[in-house]
């Protein structure tokens, strides 16, 4: 690392799981909310706090699948537009950068009009092989993107096998600065149930990380792109619910206690975000920030910022000027849950 006094953070940590709501993440994931609860409580001296975790209920989708969403918290890019990977910002700052996926798929964003138009990360390690196992990949009886059967690997999840492969990362890179992305496909998927079983393994994972201290020096960001959004009874029924829970996705994000959070108020201005209107472009801001915060602002992209910075709650919402590109708003509006009422 040639300056470390511009790196508030050692490590950096990226969950990304795909299709599950804020609400459905509550739902089936209760051991796993009962850990993070334990550090979301707001406590009369915070300082005494080894952890802060925040969520952010008003995080929305941009629209109702993955790309426009991916593209915006990866790259900063609209659907059609340029942008750069956040982890090579990481990469040029001296962070280690590694991902693995429970899932086969080299790029989770492609662009379809320009291929060049997006600049992937080049990774220092990459967990993606059990993912491209046949009889995981290409099932007889569900398509592969929206397996509703639980793959397995002698009697594990294979999602124990890719974060064990995380885990291997974090001690062998111990000392180092690292940035990992863990990304998970079991949310999508038509019944809501698979995503359950995942739950016990994420607050084993979890615990285990607190426990090693791996916490201590680590942010955490635990999101999601959009709700459900296959055709399940809500759907079908034409549920309100649905459509809330299809445009509000998860959004978590876990900061280890350190002097500088009271430092010009900044632990009050992460916590007031939370009850802003944010975007997944505020994700790709933010990991910005956590790459190099002196150079923040010289790296930012627009129509969002970091949730390390107090957000105008003021101008954000759906059809926001914030939000316009070419006279078209950038968040589809048949989607849209958070509405200014007059």
């Amino acid at each position: 690392m040639k300056n470390k006094k511009t790196i508030m953070y050692k490590n950096v940590l990226v969950m990304f799981f795909d299709t599950v709501s804020r609400a459905h993440f509550l739902r089936k994931m209760p051991k796993t909310i009962k850990f993070l609860n334990k550090f979301s409580k707001y406590e009369k001296n915070t300082f005494k706090k080894k952890l802060n975790i925040f969520q952010y209920f008003k995080f929305h989708s941009l629209n109702t699948f993955t790309d426009p969403n991916l593209k915006a918290a990866y790259y900063g890019a609209t659907l059609y537009g340029n942008g750069t990977h956040f982890a090579n910002f990481f990469k040029k700052n001296g962070f280690i950068i590694g991902r693995a996926n429970n899932y086969c798929e080299k790029e989770t964003c492609i662009n379809l009009r320009n291929p060049k138009a997006l600049i992937h990360a080049l990774w220092d390690h990459e967990g993606l092989s059990i993912g491209c196992i046949k009889e995981f990949y290409d099932e007889k009886f569900t398509h592969k993107l929206s397996s509703l059967v639980k793959k397995c690997l002698f009697g594990k999840d294979i999602n124990e096998y890719i974060l064990e492969y995380l885990e291997s990362f974090w001690t062998v890179y111990l000392e180092q600065y690292k940035l990992f992305l863990f990304q998970s496909l079991d949310g999508h998927e038509p019944t809501g149930e698979l995503i359950g079983h995942f739950d016990s393994i994420f607050y084993n994972f979890l615990n285990r990380f607190y426990s090693n201290g791996w916490l201590k020096d680590t942010v955490i960001i635990i999101f999601s792109d959009h709700g459900n959004h296959l055709n399940g009874p809500l759907y079908l029924l034409n549920s309100q619910d649905f459509y809330f829970e299809r445009s509000l996705p998860s959004l978590f994000m876990a900061i280890p206690n350190h002097e500088e959070l009271y430092i010009n108020n900044l632990y009050e201005i992460i916590k007031s975000n939370q009850q802003t209107f944010i975007t997944p472009f505020d994700i790709y801001n933010t990991l910005l920030y956590l790459s190099n915060k002196d150079n923040y602002t010289n790296i930012r992209v627009p129509y969002g910022d970091s949730l390390f910075n107090r957000i105008n709650y003021k101008i954000r919402y759906c059809n926001s000027p914030l939000y316009k590109l070419k006279n078209k708003i950038l968040i589809n509006s048949g989607s849209c849950s958070c509405k200014i009422r007059n």
